[in-house]
């Protein structure tokens, strides 16, 4: 485990608090202990008398509080208890799991179930409820890993995600992993199993869950997160990293009798607002959630968020993104409001097909994605308020950008085209795996750039592999319409060696790729 800071699972909590602000639910200080109020003190763990900590925040969820000079906080009792780690100081790591320790595990709180999370239990607190940080220096410009359902149903599938986390691992400069939820599929005694090979990576992963993580048979959203909190902690938390808030919200919400829908809910809400009252406006806001903001479903409740315009509404005026998984597609998304366009990325999935298609070479399903995205992660780079991100596949043969020429009568059959129907004869596609609205593709022939334009439709390479190999595809899985597709009719060209190709892509953030590419020709 690499990290300046870390701990067993023998070893206490640790954090930061503060006294709670009058912007939530009044303010409490030291001196209000008292019935139906979880207290304590944050203090420096490198510090030989433990010196409290001025200043760090501390929620329950819903209210936030801030440390008085000496350290001390109070705040409404409620289901959880969780420090907001400050930038520049680090909380305890779990060496056997790699969770950071940010939230209570005193037994108060873990036994605790309200009847409903909308107000404070009359609980007796017996203990102070304290917390420990570390100083540590935070550079400006930092990367973490991103990645969203792993989502492994069995043994089998945990060997095709070790092989995807040591390849993770093999990148050395993430200071910290971010996992957006899907952890499991729907067994949860999977999760002892999937921490053993997070841990792999070396660095701290702080975790949303997904609507396959719930306790089956549960019928409401906090009895189904039993052993989410058991096993991560809090669903719903935020924490600092040098010039960055992140924001974990769960908005995965279960109807009665099960089912689900994106929710954030008036809880989160009010904890994103309590918190952004505290927070320097300055701060980059980073939002992370399992079902996505919008989709490109998004006339499917599963695969939205209801209230989307309200969260929006608690960040204008500041420099925010966010990022989701769920879909299994790469998807870019520019949600307008009041303040602008909101930029939400749908990230790819850790397991692509959910780990399904045909064998390679080395006995590793394909696991291409829907949209044709190869399965993988993302790199998410931070330098002050600046962002950008890039995505990473975990096969190496996936490593550049997939490029084809198809001749019409190529295209696979049984499979309908439903946004782009009259393909010419010959052209070229290019699918850019985490390509967006503004991502611009060239090609550069004989002297001559061409511009392609971007098209909705199937990847012809997904849909071929799908069609050929449906037995090894999982029954759920079906070719879907690619956000991130560029097309290029070569009808009207005469005399080009498209052997000679250079793919220029300008990306989602300005940049500039060049790319030798190998035009495959119908």
């Amino acid at each position: 485990m690499r990290g300046p800071y870390s701990m067993t699972r023998r070893g206490l909590i640790g954090g930061s608090v503060a006294t709670l602000a009058s912007s939530a639910t009044g303010a409490f200080t030291h001196s209000k202990f008292r019935k139906s109020m979880v207290h304590g003190r944050v203090f420096d763990a490198g510090s030989l008398n433990k010196k409290g900590l001025d200043g760090v925040l501390v929620s329950n969820g819903v209210e936030v509080a801030k440390t008085t000079s000496e350290g001390f906080y109070s705040l409404p009792t409620r289901r959880d208890v969780f420090i907001i780690k400050p930038s520049n100081w680090s909380v305890p790591v779990e060496e056997a799991t790699g969770l950071p320790a940010f939230a209570s595990t005193h037994s108060t709180f873990a036994n605790n179930k309200p009847e409903s999370d909308a107000g404070a239990q009359d609980v007796e607190t017996q203990k102070s409820l304290d917390f420990n940080l570390r100083y540590i220096q935070e550079p400006r410009r930092f990367s973490a890993a991103l990645y969203a359902d792993p989502q492994p149903a069995d043994k089998l599938e945990l060997t095709y995600l070790r092989r995807a986390m040591d390849k993770m691992s093999a990148r050395k400069d993430f200071a910290f992993g971010l996992a957006l939820g899907d952890i499991a599929s729907d067994d949860l005694t999977i999760f002892p199993d999937y921490l053993a090979q997070a841990s792999r990576l070396g660095i701290p992963v702080w975790h949303i869950p997904g609507n396959h993580d719930h306790d089956v048979g549960e019928q409401t959203s906090h009895d189904r997160l039993k052993t989410w909190r058991k096993t991560f902690g809090p669903p719903t938390y935020a924490f600092e990293y040098s010039g960055a808030l992140f924001i974990m919200l769960d908005n995965v919400c279960v109807r009665d009798g099960g089912s689900y829908f994106g929710h954030i809910g008036p809880n989160g809400l009010n904890f994103v607002r309590n918190l952004l009252e505290l927070t320097h406006p300055e701060k980059l806001v980073v939002v992370c959630t399992h079902i996505p903001l919008t989709s490109s479903h998004n006339d499917d409740s599963s695969c939205t968020t209801s209230d989307t315009s309200a969260l929006l509404e608690l960040i204008d005026g500041r420099k925010a993104v966010s990022f989701s998984g769920h879909m299994h597609t790469s998807e870019h998304h520019y949600i307008p409001y009041a303040g602008g366009a909101h930029h939400h990325q749908v990230i790819s999935a850790l397991s692509g097909s959910w780990w399904s298609g045909p064998m390679d070479k080395e006995g590793l399903p394909l696991s291409i994605a829907s949209d044709g995205t190869p399965h993988g992660w993302h790199a998410l780079t931070i330098d002050g308020d600046d962002y950008h991100t890039e995505f990473i596949p975990a096969r190496h043969d996936a490593c550049g950008r997939v490029i084809a020429s198809f001749a019409e009568q190529s295209r696979p059959t049984g499979l309908q085209l439903e946004a782009v129907t009259d393909f010419p004869e010959n052209r070229v596609l290019v699918n850019v795996f985490d390509g967006g609205p503004r991502t611009k593709v060239f090609l550069d022939l004989g002297g001559e750039r061409y511009q392609l334009r971007r098209v909705s439709a199937f990847d012809p390479y997904t849909t071929s592999i799908f069609s050929g190999a449906r037995e090894t595809i999982k029954y759920w899985v079906n070719p879907e319409l690619c956000s991130h597709l560029w097309m290029l009719d070569m009808n009207s060209y005469s005399n080009i060696d498209l052997n000679e190709a250079r793919l220029t892509i300008v990306d989602e953030y300005g940049r500039l790729r060049l790319d030798e590419v190998e035009l495959l020709t119908g």
